[in-house]
């Protein structure tokens, strides 16, 4: 479909366990934890379209036939983990420059919601 050369690295179904994450206002001070059944494991800082960018922009203007008011590029800050698994549990540790700690547990496989409040 016409979408799919926007959705770019996001158009090919995938199978090899990556978790993509975004860490917002991310700079190189800051310390990244990933755990996987208390393993931690390696991370890597990619460049590519945020898929949620995606969905609530890009695919609404082929919805509607219209245009993106706020297109989707590449960020600088997306980043990337390979799990063990399709349904383990992840656990994000992120500290910022001034010693904020910000925790996540991802249990997967994630389902999605429209209900904005139930990403915390």
């Amino acid at each position: 479909a016409a979408f799919n050369g926007d959705a770019s690295d996001w158009a090919d179904r995938k199978s090899d366990n990556m978790v993509y994450f975004n860490i917002w206002a991310y700079d190189p001070s800051w310390t990244i934890k990933v755990t996987e059944n208390g393993k931690e494991l390696s991370w890597t800082k990619v460049s590519m379209k945020d898929p949620l960018h995606l969905v609530a922009y890009e695919a609404a203007r082929f919805n509607n036939g219209g245009e993106s008011s706020f297109s989707t590029g590449t960020t600088a800050h997306m980043f990337r983990v390979q799990a063990s698994s399709a349904t383990s549990t992840l656990e994000f540790r992120i500290t910022d420059r001034f010693g904020n700690i910000y925790t996540h547990t991802m249990t997967r496989p994630l389902t999605m919601s429209a209900d904005l409040r139930e990403y915390k």
